[in-house]
C-alpha cells in the first residue's frame, strides 16, 4: 500500500494491482467502508463507528488479527490517512469531540 501512497484519491482508493515491491502480490483489492461524515440519528452509533475505525486502523491487536486471518494489515502511513481524511472529518454535530477528549 505504501508504494502507492501518493496515488490515494480523496476517497482513499488506489489501484493496487501489480504494485511495485518485493512483497507485493499481483491480485489484490481493498475492503471498503462507507462513512457518512455529517448526519446521523444516533450519537451512540457514531461514537461506536468512530471507535471501530480507530481500532482497526491503529490498534496492534487489530494488526495481529488481520495477519492471523490472512489480510494485509494497514500500514502506519495508511492509518494516518484514515485519521486525517476520515476520523478528523467526522463531525455529526456534537457527537465527535475532535478536541481529543473522546
Amino acid at each position: 500500500m505504501d508504494a502507492r501512497l501518493d496515488d490515494f484519491g480523496d476517497t482513499l482508493s488506489v489501484d493496487l494491482v501489480d504494485a511495485p515491491g518485493e512483497k507485493s502480490y499481483s491480485i489484490v483489492a481493498y475492503t471498503y467502508i462507507l462513512v457518512y461524515q455529517t448526519s446521523t440519528t444516533s450519537c451512540d452509533s457514531v461514537k461506536e463507528l468512530y471507535r471501530y475505525i480507530q481500532w482497526f486502523s491503529t490498534d496492534p491487536e487489530a494488526h495481529e488479527w488481520s495477519v492471523r486471518v490472512g489480510f494485509a494489515p494497514l500500514s502506519e502511513n495508511v492509518a494516518k490517512l484514515i485519521q486525517s481524511r476520515v476520523l478528523d472529518a467526522m463531525t455529526f454535530g456534537a457527537c465527535i469531540d475532535h478536541g481529543r477528549g473522546r
